[in-house]
Protein backbone atom coordinates (compact mmCIF):
# COMPACT_ATOMS: atom_id res chain seq x y z
CA UNK A 1 0.00 0.00 0.00
CA UNK A 2 1.47 3.38 -0.90
CA UNK A 3 0.25 5.29 1.98
CA UNK A 4 2.98 8.35 1.09
CA UNK A 5 1.28 9.31 -1.72
CA UNK A 6 -2.67 9.05 -0.76
CA UNK A 7 -4.31 12.72 -1.61
CA UNK A 8 -4.80 14.24 1.34
CA UNK A 9 -3.28 17.85 2.34
CA UNK A 10 0.38 18.03 3.34
CA UNK A 11 1.04 14.81 0.74
CA UNK A 12 3.26 13.66 -0.27
CA UNK A 13 4.52 12.01 3.31
CA UNK A 14 7.22 10.29 4.69
CA UNK A 15 6.18 7.31 7.66
CA UNK A 16 7.11 7.98 11.07
CA UNK A 17 6.73 4.88 13.15
CA UNK A 18 4.22 1.98 13.21
CA UNK A 19 2.32 1.42 16.19
CA UNK A 20 0.35 -1.89 15.18
CA UNK A 21 1.59 -4.23 12.53
CA UNK A 22 -0.42 -7.27 11.37
CA UNK A 23 0.21 -8.75 7.44
CA UNK A 24 0.66 -4.45 6.82
CA UNK A 25 0.58 -1.64 8.88
CA UNK A 26 -2.84 -1.01 10.85
CA UNK A 27 -1.89 1.60 13.15
CA UNK A 28 1.04 4.15 11.99
CA UNK A 29 2.33 7.51 12.02
CA UNK A 30 3.48 10.10 8.61
CA UNK A 31 4.28 13.39 8.01
CA UNK A 32 4.28 15.39 5.36
CA UNK A 33 8.24 17.04 4.65
CA UNK A 34 6.81 20.32 3.28
CA UNK A 35 4.58 21.24 6.12
CA UNK A 36 4.40 21.06 10.09
CA UNK A 37 1.51 17.90 9.69
CA UNK A 38 1.39 14.70 11.32
CA UNK A 39 -1.16 11.89 10.58
CA UNK A 40 -2.31 8.81 12.51
CA UNK A 41 -3.58 6.13 10.42
CA UNK A 42 -5.59 3.28 11.91
CA UNK A 43 -7.47 0.36 10.34
CA UNK A 44 -11.47 0.48 11.12
CA UNK A 45 -12.78 -1.98 9.21
CA UNK A 46 -11.49 -5.13 7.12
CA UNK A 47 -13.58 -6.81 4.56
CA UNK A 48 -12.41 -10.22 3.36
CA UNK A 49 -15.34 -10.38 1.08
CA UNK A 50 -14.11 -7.45 -0.99
CA UNK A 51 -10.45 -7.82 -0.07
CA UNK A 52 -11.06 -4.20 1.46
CA UNK A 53 -9.59 -2.40 4.19
CA UNK A 54 -11.07 0.75 5.88
CA UNK A 55 -8.67 3.47 7.47
CA UNK A 56 -9.30 6.91 9.89
CA UNK A 57 -6.31 9.44 9.39
CA UNK A 58 -6.40 11.99 11.34
CA UNK A 59 -4.18 15.43 10.43
CA UNK A 60 -2.51 17.27 13.46
CA UNK A 61 0.56 19.59 13.66
CA UNK A 62 3.58 18.77 15.82
CA UNK A 63 2.13 19.77 19.74
CA UNK A 64 -0.32 17.88 19.15
CA UNK A 65 1.60 15.03 17.24
CA UNK A 66 3.75 14.80 20.39
CA UNK A 67 0.27 14.94 23.10
CA UNK A 68 -1.07 11.53 21.51
CA UNK A 69 1.99 9.61 20.92
CA UNK A 70 2.87 10.32 24.87
CA UNK A 71 -0.96 9.57 26.28
CA UNK A 72 -1.40 13.10 27.35
CA UNK A 73 -4.58 13.46 24.83
CA UNK A 74 -6.50 9.91 23.78
CA UNK A 75 -5.98 8.11 20.80
CA UNK A 76 -9.94 8.21 20.65
CA UNK A 77 -9.78 12.12 21.56
CA UNK A 78 -7.37 12.46 18.74
CA UNK A 79 -10.34 11.61 16.25
CA UNK A 80 -13.72 13.18 18.00
CA UNK A 81 -12.18 16.11 18.09
CA UNK A 82 -10.12 16.66 15.02
CA UNK A 83 -9.61 19.99 13.71
CA UNK A 84 -12.16 20.41 10.64
CA UNK A 85 -11.05 19.58 7.69
CA UNK A 86 -8.03 17.59 9.27
CA UNK A 87 -9.74 13.75 8.96
CA UNK A 88 -10.20 11.27 6.26
CA UNK A 89 -11.10 7.92 5.51
CA UNK A 90 -9.48 6.09 3.40
CA UNK A 91 -10.51 2.28 1.73
CA UNK A 92 -8.11 0.43 0.37
CA UNK A 93 -9.06 -2.43 -2.26
CA UNK A 94 -8.07 -5.19 -4.54
CA UNK A 95 -9.61 -6.92 -7.33
CA UNK A 96 -9.67 -10.15 -7.99
CA UNK A 97 -6.89 -9.29 -10.32
CA UNK A 98 -5.02 -8.03 -7.65
CA UNK A 99 -5.81 -4.62 -9.17
CA UNK A 100 -5.71 -1.86 -6.88
CA UNK A 101 -7.86 0.73 -5.84
CA UNK A 102 -7.99 3.34 -3.47
CA UNK A 103 -10.78 5.85 -2.57
CA UNK A 104 -9.98 8.85 0.38
CA UNK A 105 -12.55 11.03 1.17
CA UNK A 106 -13.78 13.38 3.87
CA UNK A 107 -14.85 12.87 7.17
CA UNK A 108 -16.86 15.47 9.25
CA UNK A 109 -16.06 14.62 12.81
CA UNK A 110 -19.47 15.03 14.34
CA UNK A 111 -20.26 12.36 11.89
CA UNK A 112 -18.42 9.66 13.84
CA UNK A 113 -21.61 7.86 15.41
CA UNK A 114 -20.22 4.70 14.41
CA UNK A 115 -18.15 3.74 17.68
CA UNK A 116 -16.42 0.30 16.06
CA UNK A 117 -14.64 3.09 13.74
CA UNK A 118 -13.26 5.05 17.03
CA UNK A 119 -10.43 3.60 19.50
CA UNK A 120 -11.71 2.54 22.54
CA UNK A 121 -12.40 4.83 25.15
CA UNK A 122 -9.57 5.40 27.22
CA UNK A 123 -6.95 3.68 24.89
CA UNK A 124 -4.10 5.81 23.74
CA UNK A 125 -0.62 5.59 23.50
CA UNK A 126 2.23 5.88 26.08
CA UNK A 127 6.14 6.71 24.31
CA UNK A 128 8.59 8.44 25.48
CA UNK A 129 8.27 12.40 23.71
CA UNK A 130 11.39 14.21 24.25
CA UNK A 131 10.45 17.97 23.07
CA UNK A 132 14.12 19.43 23.22
CA UNK A 133 16.94 17.72 22.56
CA UNK A 134 18.12 15.54 25.00
CA UNK A 135 19.53 15.93 27.91
CA UNK A 136 23.51 14.54 28.32
CA UNK A 137 24.58 15.75 31.97
CA UNK A 138 28.28 16.06 30.52
CA UNK A 139 27.18 19.22 28.78
CA UNK A 140 26.81 20.76 31.78
CA UNK A 141 30.92 20.33 32.62
CA UNK A 142 31.48 21.14 29.06
CA UNK A 143 29.84 24.43 29.22
CA UNK A 144 31.91 25.02 32.87
CA UNK A 145 35.04 24.39 31.19
CA UNK A 146 34.56 25.95 27.82
CA UNK A 147 32.87 29.04 28.99
CA UNK A 148 34.96 28.96 32.10
CA UNK A 149 31.76 29.81 34.61
CA UNK A 150 29.84 27.37 37.04
CA UNK A 151 26.79 25.66 35.18
CA UNK A 152 24.03 23.43 36.40
CA UNK A 153 20.92 21.41 34.97
CA UNK A 154 17.61 21.74 36.88
CA UNK A 155 15.79 18.53 36.01
CA UNK A 156 11.72 18.34 36.62
CA UNK A 157 10.39 15.19 36.35
CA UNK A 158 6.38 15.29 34.47
CA UNK A 159 4.65 12.78 36.83
CA UNK A 160 3.28 10.06 35.10
CA UNK A 161 3.03 11.87 31.76
CA UNK A 162 5.64 10.63 28.41
CA UNK A 163 6.26 14.25 27.14
CA UNK A 164 9.32 16.30 28.08
CA UNK A 165 7.52 19.57 28.39
CA UNK A 166 6.26 21.27 31.65
CA UNK A 167 3.70 24.18 32.45
CA UNK A 168 5.24 27.14 31.96
CA UNK A 169 3.69 28.51 34.91
CA UNK A 170 5.52 26.42 37.19
CA UNK A 171 8.33 26.41 35.37
CA UNK A 172 8.31 29.92 35.70
CA UNK A 173 8.10 29.71 39.56
CA UNK A 174 11.03 27.53 39.86
CA UNK A 175 13.11 29.40 37.65
CA UNK A 176 12.67 32.11 39.65
CA UNK A 177 12.90 30.53 42.92
CA UNK A 178 16.52 29.09 41.84
CA UNK A 179 17.89 32.49 40.74
CA UNK A 180 16.42 33.87 44.41
CA UNK A 181 18.01 31.33 46.63
CA UNK A 182 21.37 31.93 44.80
CA UNK A 183 21.32 35.36 45.26
CA UNK A 184 20.00 35.22 48.64
CA UNK A 185 23.16 32.71 49.47
CA UNK A 186 25.74 35.00 47.62
CA UNK A 187 24.68 37.75 49.78
CA UNK A 188 24.85 35.17 53.08
CA UNK A 189 28.50 33.84 51.80
CA UNK A 190 30.04 36.75 49.69
CA UNK A 191 31.64 39.67 52.03
CA UNK A 192 29.82 43.05 52.12
CA UNK A 193 31.34 45.12 48.75
CA UNK A 194 32.67 42.48 47.14
CA UNK A 195 32.24 42.14 43.66
CA UNK A 196 31.24 38.34 44.07
CA UNK A 197 27.86 39.55 45.35
CA UNK A 198 26.58 41.07 42.36
CA UNK A 199 26.61 37.34 40.38
CA UNK A 200 22.96 35.74 39.00
CA UNK A 201 22.02 33.18 36.55
CA UNK A 202 21.00 33.23 33.42
CA UNK A 203 19.14 30.67 31.33
CA UNK A 204 20.74 28.77 29.04
CA UNK A 205 18.18 26.67 27.22
CA UNK A 206 16.11 23.75 27.72
CA UNK A 207 16.62 20.02 27.31
CA UNK A 208 14.66 16.83 27.14
CA UNK A 209 14.69 14.11 29.86
CA UNK A 210 11.95 14.97 31.75
CA UNK A 211 12.09 18.63 31.53
CA UNK A 212 15.29 20.21 31.81
CA UNK A 213 16.14 24.22 32.52
CA UNK A 214 19.88 24.75 31.71
CA UNK A 215 21.46 27.56 33.41
CA UNK A 216 24.79 29.40 34.56
CA UNK A 217 26.33 31.81 36.44
CA UNK A 218 26.79 35.37 35.53
CA UNK A 219 29.90 37.43 36.68
CA UNK A 220 29.22 40.62 35.76
CA UNK A 221 31.86 42.87 38.17
CA UNK A 222 34.44 39.94 38.12
CA UNK A 223 36.90 39.38 35.28
CA UNK A 224 37.03 35.33 36.82
CA UNK A 225 34.03 33.97 38.20
CA UNK A 226 34.51 33.82 42.21
CA UNK A 227 34.60 30.15 42.50
CA UNK A 228 34.84 30.45 46.22
CA UNK A 229 31.32 31.42 46.40
CA UNK A 230 29.72 29.81 43.82
CA UNK A 231 30.87 26.68 45.02
CA UNK A 232 30.14 27.11 48.77
CA UNK A 233 26.29 28.04 47.24
CA UNK A 234 26.28 25.07 45.22
CA UNK A 235 27.53 23.12 48.13
CA UNK A 236 24.82 24.37 50.67
CA UNK A 237 22.26 24.18 47.99
CA UNK A 238 23.51 20.33 47.37
CA UNK A 239 23.06 20.09 51.33
CA UNK A 240 19.68 21.77 51.50
CA UNK A 241 17.78 18.67 48.62
CA UNK A 242 19.87 16.03 50.42
CA UNK A 243 18.63 16.71 53.61
CA UNK A 244 15.25 17.12 52.25
CA UNK A 245 15.61 13.84 50.88
CA UNK A 246 15.54 12.24 54.65
CA UNK A 247 12.88 11.03 56.06
CA UNK A 248 13.73 12.75 58.88
CA UNK A 249 12.92 16.42 58.36
CA UNK A 250 14.97 17.79 61.54
CA UNK A 251 18.25 18.33 59.74
CA UNK A 252 16.62 20.35 57.16
CA UNK A 253 15.32 22.45 59.44
CA UNK A 254 18.12 23.03 61.57
CA UNK A 255 19.67 23.77 58.50
CA UNK A 256 17.16 26.36 57.21
CA UNK A 257 17.42 28.06 60.17
CA UNK A 258 20.99 28.79 59.79
CA UNK A 259 19.95 30.98 56.78
CA UNK A 260 18.59 34.02 56.63
CA UNK A 261 14.77 34.54 56.13
CA UNK A 262 15.10 35.50 52.09
CA UNK A 263 16.98 31.85 52.05
CA UNK A 264 14.11 30.25 53.75
CA UNK A 265 11.76 31.36 51.33
CA UNK A 266 13.41 30.78 48.01
CA UNK A 267 14.00 27.44 48.70
CA UNK A 268 10.43 27.02 49.76
CA UNK A 269 9.67 28.85 46.33
CA UNK A 270 11.19 25.89 45.11
CA UNK A 271 9.33 23.30 46.47
CA UNK A 272 5.80 24.85 45.94
CA UNK A 273 5.24 24.51 41.76
CA UNK A 274 7.02 21.37 42.16
CA UNK A 275 3.85 19.82 44.32
CA UNK A 276 1.37 21.38 42.40
CA UNK A 277 2.73 19.76 39.46
CA UNK A 278 4.18 16.40 41.51
CA UNK A 279 7.18 16.51 40.31
CA UNK A 280 10.61 16.01 41.27
CA UNK A 281 13.59 17.60 41.22
CA UNK A 282 17.60 17.00 39.79
CA UNK A 283 20.14 19.20 40.40
CA UNK A 284 23.44 18.68 38.65
CA UNK A 285 26.35 21.03 39.47
CA UNK A 286 29.79 21.70 37.20
CA UNK A 287 31.61 24.86 39.59
CA UNK A 288 34.15 26.57 37.14
CA UNK A 289 37.57 25.10 36.38
CA UNK A 290 36.32 22.00 39.13
CA UNK A 291 36.43 19.54 36.02
CA UNK A 292 33.88 17.65 38.50
CA UNK A 293 30.03 17.25 37.80
CA UNK A 294 27.57 16.60 40.85
CA UNK A 295 23.94 15.01 41.01
CA UNK A 296 21.58 15.50 43.53
CA UNK A 297 18.21 14.19 43.12
CA UNK A 298 14.94 14.86 45.54
CA UNK A 299 11.82 12.73 44.67
CA UNK A 300 7.95 13.77 44.66
CA UNK A 301 7.04 12.63 47.03
CA UNK A 302 10.33 13.81 49.38
CA UNK A 303 9.09 17.48 47.76
CA UNK A 304 5.97 17.32 49.28
CA UNK A 305 6.55 16.10 52.73
CA UNK A 306 9.71 18.52 52.47
CA UNK A 307 6.98 21.41 52.09
CA UNK A 308 4.87 20.24 54.72
CA UNK A 309 7.23 19.87 57.13
CA UNK A 310 8.64 23.76 55.82
CA UNK A 311 5.12 24.67 56.46
CA UNK A 312 4.30 23.46 60.10
CA UNK A 313 7.78 24.87 61.90
CA UNK A 314 6.27 27.19 64.54
CA UNK A 315 5.93 31.02 63.95
CA UNK A 316 9.17 32.62 65.26
CA UNK A 317 8.92 36.21 67.19
CA UNK A 318 10.65 38.75 69.01
CA UNK A 319 9.14 41.54 71.42
CA UNK A 320 9.60 45.38 70.62
CA UNK A 321 9.67 47.92 72.88
CA UNK A 322 7.90 51.39 72.70
CA UNK A 323 9.27 53.87 74.86
CA UNK A 324 7.86 56.83 72.97
CA UNK A 325 5.04 56.73 70.92
CA UNK A 326 1.73 57.68 69.82
CA UNK A 327 -1.51 55.75 69.94
CA UNK A 328 -2.98 57.00 66.11
CA UNK A 329 -5.28 54.34 65.29
CA UNK A 330 -7.44 51.82 67.47
CA UNK A 331 -10.91 49.65 67.29
CA UNK A 332 -11.62 47.91 70.32
CA UNK A 333 -14.42 46.18 69.14
CA UNK A 334 -12.40 44.70 66.40
CA UNK A 335 -9.32 44.99 68.67
CA UNK A 336 -6.99 46.46 66.11
CA UNK A 337 -4.56 49.53 66.71
CA UNK A 338 -1.80 51.03 65.22
CA UNK A 339 1.38 52.81 67.18
CA UNK A 340 3.08 55.10 65.56
CA UNK A 341 6.97 54.80 67.34
CA UNK A 342 8.48 58.54 67.35
CA UNK A 343 11.99 57.15 67.76
CA UNK A 344 12.33 55.07 64.66
CA UNK A 345 9.64 56.63 63.18
CA UNK A 346 8.11 53.28 62.27
CA UNK A 347 4.13 52.80 62.70
CA UNK A 348 3.28 49.26 63.86
CA UNK A 349 -0.28 47.91 63.54
CA UNK A 350 -2.03 44.58 64.13
CA UNK A 351 -4.55 43.17 66.67
CA UNK A 352 -4.65 43.43 70.30
CA UNK A 353 -4.53 41.14 73.01
CA UNK A 354 -7.68 41.08 75.35
CA UNK A 355 -5.69 42.45 78.16
CA UNK A 356 -4.15 45.48 75.40
CA UNK A 357 -7.89 45.78 74.22
CA UNK A 358 -8.98 46.68 77.64
CA UNK A 359 -5.46 48.64 78.11
CA UNK A 360 -6.09 51.16 74.86
CA UNK A 361 -9.50 51.46 75.48
CA UNK A 362 -8.83 54.21 78.43
CA UNK A 363 -6.21 56.13 75.65
CA UNK A 364 -6.72 58.68 73.61
CA UNK A 365 -6.00 58.87 69.86
CA UNK A 366 -4.22 62.11 69.84
CA UNK A 367 -1.16 63.45 68.70
CA UNK A 368 0.19 65.00 71.59
CA UNK A 369 -0.85 61.60 73.92
CA UNK A 370 2.54 59.62 74.38
CA UNK A 371 2.55 55.49 74.89
CA UNK A 372 4.67 53.05 76.08
CA UNK A 373 4.23 49.82 74.63
CA UNK A 374 5.08 46.33 73.91
CA UNK A 375 4.27 44.41 70.52
CA UNK A 376 5.10 40.93 69.79
CA UNK A 377 6.66 40.55 66.23
CA UNK A 378 5.60 37.08 64.34
CA UNK A 379 6.77 35.64 60.97
CA UNK A 380 6.47 32.45 59.56
CA UNK A 381 10.23 30.30 59.61
CA UNK A 382 9.88 30.04 55.37
CA UNK A 383 6.96 32.49 54.19
CA UNK A 384 6.65 35.97 52.50
CA UNK A 385 9.53 38.42 52.73
CA UNK A 386 9.70 40.75 55.91
CA UNK A 387 8.55 43.01 56.53
CA UNK A 388 5.00 42.33 54.86
CA UNK A 389 4.76 38.62 56.15
CA UNK A 390 5.23 39.83 59.65
CA UNK A 391 2.13 39.72 61.90
CA UNK A 392 1.95 41.93 65.09
CA UNK A 393 -0.11 41.72 68.19
CA UNK A 394 0.15 44.91 71.08
CA UNK A 395 0.40 42.87 74.42
CA UNK A 396 0.90 45.83 76.63
CA UNK A 397 0.32 49.54 76.25
CA UNK A 398 0.64 52.72 78.99
CA UNK A 399 0.01 55.97 78.55
CA UNK A 400 2.49 58.49 79.22
CA UNK A 401 -0.09 61.82 79.51
CA UNK A 402 -0.39 64.52 77.15
CA UNK A 403 2.42 66.88 76.30
CA UNK A 404 2.88 69.58 74.11
CA UNK A 405 3.65 68.28 70.68
CA UNK A 406 7.30 68.76 70.04
CA UNK A 407 9.27 68.46 66.56
CA UNK A 408 9.41 64.72 67.04
CA UNK A 409 6.01 64.13 67.05
CA UNK A 410 4.29 64.08 63.64
CA UNK A 411 0.47 64.91 63.31
CA UNK A 412 -1.92 62.03 63.03
CA UNK A 413 -2.13 62.67 59.25
CA UNK A 414 1.77 63.04 58.93
CA UNK A 415 2.28 59.29 61.19
CA UNK A 416 -0.33 58.00 58.65
CA UNK A 417 1.61 59.24 55.88
CA UNK A 418 4.92 57.63 57.14
CA UNK A 419 3.19 54.69 57.73
CA UNK A 420 1.95 54.29 54.28
CA UNK A 421 5.16 54.88 53.03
Amino acid sequence: MDFESLPMFGSPFEHVETYVYYDGPKTFAMRSPRWDIYYFVNAVDEDESDHSTTFLAVGVDRHRFEAIRSGLVKFRDAYVQASRGALYSIVWRYDADDQEYVDVRWVNPSALTDSSWLPAEGVGLDLHTPTAPEFDRNEVAQIASAQGRTAFAVKLDTGNARITQFPQKQQGQVEIAISGVFEALVREIAPPGASARDMYTVSLGTRASSFVILLGVESPNALVEPVEVSAAVFEQLENLLRLAGEDDKSGLIEALGEHKHKARNRFKDILEPLAETRSGIALTTSVAYSEELRTINLAPTAVRTTLNAIKNVARESESISVHRGVLIGKNVRLERFEIFDASSRRSYYGYMTDAARDQAAEIPVNENSLVRAEIRREWAFAGRDEPTGARFTLTWVESLGEVARDADLPTLDEASDIARE
